[in-house]
């Protein structure tokens, strides 16, 4: 029981990963060849007054800030692409366009690296209802609905997996320890103790007769 104790409390510990939440990103746009570009070839698209869905003006420097990060990202996709500006409109300098590009592409990549060094390629979260269910079912070789026993994910754009969504509460513990308990149990099986007698005749034993017949010099006699 006491092994069966620890194992409850230290399964949901060994399986869980806890949230941690994106911080921010270190580093700036360099602007000046990013607005050069802009200021040639995009601005009269794309600022305050037009309806595109894109203010130009409006993007801040700070690579740390999560939709500016993805802002910028799109618009480097975008105009790598050929994308930006459409057919309809006169192209870009080739030279202001490369190096417009170049620049840009760096500093998201800085940005990119330095979230990598801080939070690592993908932040930490904990596992969701589905994910620690079928984690249970592999490691214990158990069926059964574990996930029942914890807390509905919230979602955010229909995935229930997002990790700045995926926070922890004493619901989530206290559902996470019933769900182990639940799954142990199915794995244990513990039952009442099977009826074992054994009887030993040793003055009517074979094996003990060999001892007992044979000479000393062979071992026998000794018992």
């Amino acid at each position: 029981m006491a092994t069966r104790c620890i194992m409850k409390y230290v399964l949901p510990l060994v399986i869980l990963s806890f949230v941690l939440l994106p911080g921010t990103l270190h580093g700036q746009i360099s602007r000046k060849d990013f607005d050069e570009l802009s200021r040639s070839s995009c601005i009269h698209c794309h600022d305050a007054d037009t309806e595109t869905g894109l203010d130009l003006d409006a993007i801040g420097f700070d690579l740390g800030d999560a939709g500016t990060f993805r802002q910028c990202e799109r618009i480097f996709d975008r105009v790598t692409r050929g994308e930006m500006p459409p057919a309809s409109e006169d192209r870009p300098d080739p030279k202001q366009l490369k190096t417009a590009l170049a620049s840009l592409g760096k500093d998201l990549r800085a940005g990119s690296l330095a979230r990598q060094e801080e939070f690592g390629r993908v932040p930490s979260r904990r596992l969701s209802r589905l994910e620690y269910e079928h984690t249970l079912h592999d490691l214990l070789g158990i069926g059964g609905d574990i996930a029942r026993y914890l807390p509905l994910e919230t979602k955010s754009d229909t995935f229930d997996v997002v990790t700045a969504k995926q926070d922890i509460s004493s619901v989530h513990v206290k559902g996470f320890l019933k769900a182990a308990d639940v799954a142990l149990d199915e794995a244990i099986q513990l039952g009442a103790n099977p009826k074992m007698v054994r009887e030993l005749d040793y003055a009517n034993s074979p094996y003990m007769k060999m001892w007992f017949e044979r000479p000393v010099r062979n071992g026998g006699g000794t018992v």
